[in-house]
This record gives structure tokens, C-alpha cells and sequence, in this order.
């Protein structure tokens, strides 16, 4: 009862000493919340400003794609043609483990492999390829989800057939415009130089892109740039067919069957605040190296490394120049919260003698 006594008897102390000097008190809250809140604003104002400056830098970066998208590729016409085993590891890299080791939401995932350029003829001339000009010269590949992203304008999308039958394929409406590709038609492809190869054919459907000419001309930004990583126009000597057929039917045929890989990953980068620049970077560059160690010269092509590697350099700058600037208005305030603090101290030393003299004892003083 004693020890509660005297400290509510302090803090009644307390309280009337810090009514007798309210004036001055007001003045040292007013000069301490004042530089509080100018230390505070500083950070808080910078992180605005470099979110801003950041969505500004992730905004040009996304004028053709979204800005948090990922293109990785494989080009085997700089590095050669590679066999399935080795695309393999990879593959399933990309497909389940890198979007874990960035650390953002995966909105959309594309893959596309296509083969060598090979020879196309018509089933019926097969026999007699050797003495004959090819149709055309075309690759043979996939795209993973282009169902949704395509108008069917004829036939049906491909599926897996079994091993030895024909390979069902799609056909751009510009090559079968060009060449007189019709649906149901069967062709084989042959394997440039030594490759004796032969993948049989049958057009299963004829599409084009869902995006119209006008919409791709006014660089209007659609559901189709989490999809197309190239033009469609890129795609139109390509027949395209199921990934599982491409694995089941054409894997078998043909001894290096990848000559293009890329995988196209968008992201959902809205939650990215500056402070998480360092971090995703970091997680950027160990996706890399993971992915060089499973498959050599695989490349970054796209991603928004460069935005923010930008960003990060604006962003230090900002910092330094705010802080050099606010250096002296801080120390004028921390000038009066000292010259006022010491005012408090000055008129406090006499109360403090008389308390000293009454018995007071110097932890009750100091509470």
C-alpha cells in the first residue's frame, strides 16, 4: 500500500508540475511531434514517390507485353538443334519450380517447341521426294493453351493419335491461303540433309488469332498479351499440333527434335512495392542460373529485370538528394526541442533543490 501511495502520490506530482509550465510543456510536444513527423515524412514521402517513379519504369516496360512477363528461350539456330532428354529437365524447371523460386502469383504460363525446318509433300508424291521440289519449308511444333487465343475456321483443334498414325495438325489461314492447304489433307514432312525422318501430317483445323489488325495497330493491350510472346504472324509457317502429340508422335521420328523452346511466363506483379526490388531481383538471377545449369545458352529475353534495375538506381538518388535537403530543416527543429528542453531543465532545478530539501527521495525525482 505504501509503494502504490507514493506512486500515485509522484504521478499527481508530476501532473501539477507539467500544469504549472503548460505553455512551455505545449511548446516542447509541438517541436517534438513537429520533428517526429518530419523524420517519418521523409521515408513515407520517398516510398511513394519511388512506387510511383517504379510503376512508371514497369508501365514503359509493358507497352508490348505485361510488365511482370518472363520470356525464356532456347534458339537452336545460334546453339543447334537438342535432343528431348535434354529439353526435358528444363521443361519441368520452367513448368513447376521457377515460379516458385521468383516468388510472384503465375497468372499465365506458354510453351512453345518447334522443330527444324522440314520439307513438306503432298502423301501422295511421298514415294518419289527425292526427285521433287518440296511444297514448302516448314516446322513442326506447339503451343500449349492456343485454343482459347485462336478463331477455329474450319475443322476442329488436333489431338493425340497413336503412335504410327498421322500427326493431326493446325494450319494458319495465311499458309493455307498461300499453299491450298484444305482440311483433311495429308502430307509428310522429310528432315533436311541426312535426316531421313518422315512425320506424317493430316490438317485437322485452320485458325487465326482472335486479336484484330485494328486493335493490333493501336497497340491496344489485351487478354492476348499474356499469351502471344511473338506476332501470331510469327506462327504462320508453323503447323501446330498437341503437346502430347508432339511428345507421343513426333519426339520418336526425329533425332533432335528441338530447335526452339520458350516458355513465357507472366506474373502478377501488382503487390511489388520498392522495397521488395533487391529481393525479386535476387530471386530473378537464381532462376537463371539454375536454368543455365540445366540447359546451356538458355536466355532472359524479356523480363522486367532492366525496369527496375533503373528504378533501383532512381531510387537511391531520390533518397540521398531528400535527405541532403532535409538535413537542415531537422536540425532547426532538433535546435528548439534542445533550446526548449533546456528552458524545462532551467526552471525545473529550483523545484528539484526544494524537493530535495523537503525528502525527496532522487528515484522519486527521476520518475
Amino acid at each position: 500500500m505504501k509503494i502504490l501511495a507514493t506512486f500515485f502520490s509522484t504521478l499527481i506530482l508530476a501532473a501539477r508540475r507539467l500544469w504549472s509550465h503548460r505553455l512551455l510543456m505545449l511548446c516542447l510536444l509541438v517541436g517534438l511531434v513537429t520533428a517526429v513527423g518530419l523524420l517519418s515524412s521523409i521515408p513515407l514521402y520517398s516510398d511513394a514517390v519511388q512506387h510511383r517513379l517504379l510503376q512508371g519504369e514497369l508501365t514503359e516496360a509493358g507497352t508490348h507485353r505485361p510488365p511482370f512477363s518472363f520470356l525464356w528461350r532456347y534458339v537452336g539456330a545460334w546453339h543447334g538443334a537438342i535432343e528431348w532428354a535434354e529439353y526435358a529437365p528444363l521443361d519441368e524447371y520452367q513448368s513447376q519450380q521457377a515460379p516458385a523460386n521468383i516468388g510472384l502469383p503465375l497468372e499465365s504460363l506458354v510453351r512453345h517447341v518447334k522443330t527444324d525446318n522440314l520439307r513438306l509433300f503432298a502423301a501422295a508424291d511421298s514415294e518419289a521426294f527425292g526427285d521433287r521440289e518440296p511444297l514448302g519449308w516448314i516446322s513442326l511444333g506447339f503451343i500449349t493453351g492456343i485454343e482459347e487465343q485462336v478463331e477455329l475456321l474450319a475443322g476442329a483443334f488436333p489431338s493425340p493419335q497413336a503412335p504410327g498414325e498421322d500427326v493431326e495438325v493446325l494450319v494458319s489461314w495465311a499458309l493455307a491461303e498461300q499453299m491450298g492447304l484444305q482440311v483433311g489433307e495429308r502430307y509428310v514432312l522429310f528432315g533436311s540433309g541426312d535426316d531421313s525422318a518422315q512425320v506424317p501430317v493430316r490438317v485437322a483445323g485452320l485458325w487465326r488469332p482472335l486479336e484484330t489488325a485494328d486493335a493490333q495497330a493501336a497497340g491496344t493491350q489485351t487478354t492476348g498479351g499474356k499469351f502471344w510472346f511473338y506476332q501470331p504472324q510469327s506462327f504462320d509457317e508453323v503447323l501446330l499440333t498437341a503437346d502430347a502429340a508432339f511428345a507421343d508422335q513426333v519426339v520418336p521420328k526425329l533425332e533432335k527434335p528441338v530447335a526452339l523452346a520458350a516458355w513465357y511466363q507472366v506474373y502478377d506483379g501488382s503487390r511489388v512495392r520498392s522495397g521488395d526490388v533487391p529481393g525479386l531481383l535476387a530471386q530473378v538471377t537464381v532462376a537463371e542460373s539454375r536454368t543455365a545449369a540445366l540447359l546451356a545458352d538458355t536466355t532472359l529475353d524479356v523480363s522486367p529485370v532492366d525496369a527496375l534495375e533503373a528504378y533501383r538506381s532512381a531510387a537511391r538518388t531520390l533518397t540521398v538528394v531528400l535527405s541532403v535537403f532535409s538535413i537542415p530543416v531537422i536540425a532547426l527543429l532538433l535546435y528548439f526541442v534542445a533550446l526548449v528542453a533546456g528552458l524545462v531543465v532551467g526552471r525545473g532545478q529550483a523545484e528539484i533543490a526544494i524537493l530535495r530539501s523537503r525528502g525527496t527521495t532522487r528515484l522519486q525525482i527521476l520518475l
